[in-house]
């Protein structure tokens, strides 16, 4: 079932979003962004709900990947040749960004709430990166990052770092605090993602009429 939910939601800052679609779902049995979730494939429900915030989103999948199911007029590329990882992902989605700002969200993450993305693009002023604060940590496949970010992502993979927590050291970044986003999201659904055939199976009862 299609649940609805607003299109073309006023930001404050114009974006791009970065969708990583490269994960390879031990666990779930495939590649993630061909998991089912009711009549669509993760990454087509997570690119259907981003079609909210930008006319600009930019697939990131593995160089050897091929997706069964294609989204349409979205920008397709691959990680960066020698490198793997998150953050490489990240970097190459970037790199084919068409604005200055872009929300990097995994292909996994099917209840992304553009209300709470409208909160980030808020607190973009004077930074590089805003990224959500929850009690066990930072999020940082749910937070903007600025083409400013690029130099340094591309240093920390030149050095061997591949989290996106690597970056965070050498850049300006807005935290946004958790009561912030509870107020929005109280139970931080826009967050969940889908690693297990449980969180799968939780995703779906979510999704029953």
């Amino acid at each position: 079932m299609r649940e609805a939910f607003k299109f073309h939601i006023d930001l404050a800052v114009r974006l791009s979003v970065i969708i990583l679609a490269g994960g390879r779902g031990r666990r779930l049995g495939g590649d993630k962004a061909d998991v089912l979730l009711g009549d669509e494939s993760l990454l087509s429900r997570t690119v259907r709900r981003a079609r909210a915030l930008s006319d600009d989103l930019v697939v990131v999948t593995r160089r050897e990947q091929q997706v069964v199911h294609q989204p349409t007029d979205v920008c397709w590329t691959s990680d960066i040749a020698g490198q793997e990882g998150v953050l490489a992902g990240m970097t190459a989605g970037l790199q084919a960004c068409r604005n200055g700002w872009a929300l990097c969200i995994a292909c996994d993450m099917p209840f992304v709430d553009p209300a709470v993305v409208r909160l980030l693009t808020t607190r973009t002023a004077g930074v590089d990166v805003v990224i959500p604060e929850h009690r066990l940590g930072l999020e940082p496949l749910h937070a903007l990052y600025h083409l400013r970010c690029l130099p340094a992502m591309e240093a920390c993979l030149r050095g061997g770092a591949h989290r996106p927590i690597s970056l965070l050291q050498a850049m300006r970044v807005a935290k946004v605090e958790q009561g912030a986003i509870e107020v929005l999201d109280p139970t931080w659904k826009s967050f969940y993602n889908v690693n297990t055939p449980e969180e799968l199976a939780r995703a779906r009862e979510w999704l029953a009429p």
